[in-house]
């Protein structure tokens, strides 16, 4: 943690802004390592260990439990062969889900118009590649997570850091009670971490993220998991899926509606983007030679005239989320000026 990271801050007991006081501190070259902290207003202390301000508060019975879950997780990870190195990777692992996260991260770069300087709340920020990537964009980052461990937590960011000389703060926190100030950040980004609360915990955290953002900031959340026609369920469908279960992992899948309507009752505008990976939301050519097939050709002449129009655009991406499923939500929530 560095200095300045205090005036971010809100005490999670008594809901005072930027009232703590540091003492004990022990620094590196980089940052404050270890210390503690005080609240000015009721008293309530935290500590600094590792450089990652630990402002958990009250935590609840599924919080641990999918904390406890996720450091289970980082250990099966270091006996399948995961280490630093493998990490690091990331997100260009070869990987159906890793080839998501990536992509949504780029067609979130090229898209959104961000400035040299922006202040970014990385939500869920688990192995911390999103941080990483944001940072070296030139952007000041704030990674927030329910685990400290590396591999599947925050402790994670130093390997990042480390690496590509870089920085980002650090804050163990609930994203349904963000331990942050009222209007210090320009962009929140949750990749494929909503759905990891329950329906009233749901709405909590956008009106949350909504009251962390300053006028005029933006949310961005990428490759949420959503129920369909084809998919009904309110657990996710797919192996991973199942898999997360065993590390109390607290999925939910909802429709996309369900998403949208929180946001919007929170306070935001809203608009719903179609993700790269599905074919009429691409931005780079389309070809057709000698060796297409009558039946790909035919597929990718209908796949251009969808994405020439708006309106096709729009209803084909209602179809995927609503009945057949094969897609995520991608949507860019506004807080208005």
């Amino acid at each position: 943690m560095r200095p300045e990271f205090l005036a971010l801050l809100r005490c999670p007991a008594c809901l005072a802004e930027r009232p703590f006081a540091l003492s004990d501190a022990v620094s590196d070259e980089r940052e404050i390592r270890e210390g503690r902290l005080t609240c000015g207003s009721c008293g309530h202390g935290a500590v600094i260990s590792a450089g990652i301000v630990d402002l958990m508060f009250s935590e609840p019975d599924f919080v641990a439990r999918e904390a406890a879950g996720l450091e289970r997780f980082a250990q099966e990870m270091r006996d399948k062969g995961w280490d630093r190195e493998r990490v690091l990777e990331l997100p260009y692992a070869q990987d159906g889900y890793w080839f998501a996260q990536a992509t949504a991260m780029h067609q979130t770069l090229h898209q959104q118009p961000f400035a040299p300087g922006d202040r970014v709340l990385d939500v869920g920020s688990n192995t911390c590649w999103a941080s990483a990537m944001l940072a070296q964009n030139n952007l000041e980052v704030v990674a927030l997570d329910i685990v400290a461990a590396d591999m599947q937590g925050l402790a994670t960011a130093d390997w990042w850091m480390e690496e590509k000389s870089i920085y980002f703060e650090r804050l163990r926190s609930v994203m349904f009670a963000p331990a942050l100030a009222d209007k210090t950040f320009d962009w929140v980004w949750c990749c494929e971490v909503l759905h990891h609360n329950h329906r009233e915990n749901l709405e909590r955290t956008l009106a949350e993220l909504y009251r962390v953002l300053k006028p005029g900031g933006k949310l961005l959340a990428v490759n949420e998991t959503l129920r369909s026609l084809r998919y009904p369920g309110f657990k996710p469908r797919s192996d991973a899926a199942a898999d997360v279960d065993q590390w109390e992992g607290h999925e939910h899948a909802y429709l996309r509606n369900t998403y949208l309507r929180a946001a919007r009752a929170a306070g935001f505008e809203v608009e719903v983007k179609g993700p790269w990976y599905l074919d009429p939301f691409r931005e780079d050519d389309y070809l057709i030679g000698p060796s297409t097939s009558s039946r790909e050709g035919l597929k990718t002449a209908v796949t251009h005239v969808i994405r020439r129009r708006p309106r096709w655009r729009h209803s084909y991406l209602a179809f995927k989320a609503y009945v057949t499923g094969g897609t995520a939500l991608f949507f860019v929530a506004t807080k208005p000026a």
